[in-house]
């Protein structure tokens, strides 16, 4: 579910939870070449569970950790 964090300016963001669900509506890509686990890739971002997806305010999307996500973001609804 996606919440409203404060940061200048607000921004939009949802923590990656690896979900087909998620896969689709971010338009993740993921690369496995008989790796033990999927590699996930947000335009030629690495994104890992766990890892915060961010809509900026021209509607691009940034991953960001979840460490340095909340140190700079605070949520506001």
């Amino acid at each position: 579910m996606l919440h409203k964090y404060r940061k200048s300016p607000i921004v939009e963001a949802e923590r990656f939870d690896g979900s087909d669900e998620m896969i689709e509506r971010y338009s993740v890509h993921v690369f496995n070449p008989n790796l033990a686990k999927n590699i996930f890739f947000i335009g030629m971002n690495v994104l890992d569970i766990g890892d915060w997806i961010v809509k900026d305010e021209y509607g691009n999307y940034q991953v960001v950790a979840d460490d340095i996500f909340r140190k700079s973001y605070e949520r506001c609804d």
